[in-house]
């Protein structure tokens, strides 16, 4: 008894698809041939699309190798600057050696001159 409330359930679902496919006008020709216009123009737009993706996508890739290189530059620079300040430092020490070998350049002569007149004395 099941099985025939389910072919008549089937039948009726059926029934009703066919009629619903006969209400359903057929698509005429100038709506196909406007349908696949706008198809066409869409397959245009979305190969626009992916090409202007493609370009700003390689747009940031050069942005990002910009940066990249700005970076390193910046940490050149900072290198770059300590090695001056370790140059002006280095500037400075030698030449307070310099002005300290001078003073006992000096001293030295002195004394040198002191031992000199003292012999010369005897």
């Amino acid at each position: 008894m099941a099985l025939r409330q389910e072919i008549q359930v089937l039948k009726d679902e059926n029934t009703s698809l066919k009629a619903t496919i006969d209400q359903t006008s057929p698509v005429d020709a100038s709506e196909m041939t406007n349908l696949h216009e706008q198809l066409s123009q869409m397959k245009e737009e979305n190969h626009s699309l992916r090409t202007e993706l493609q370009s700003v996508m390689a747009l940031h890739d050069q942005e990002v190798q910009h940066y990249i290189q700005v970076q390193e530059l910046a940490t050149m620079l900072q290198e770059s600057h300590r090695l001056l300040q370790d140059l002006e430092g280095a500037k400075d020490r030698h030449k307070m050696e310099k002005e300290q070998m001078g003073r006992n350049y000096e001293h030295l002569r002195n004394n040198v001159e002191i031992l000199r007149s003292s012999q010369a004395l005897y």
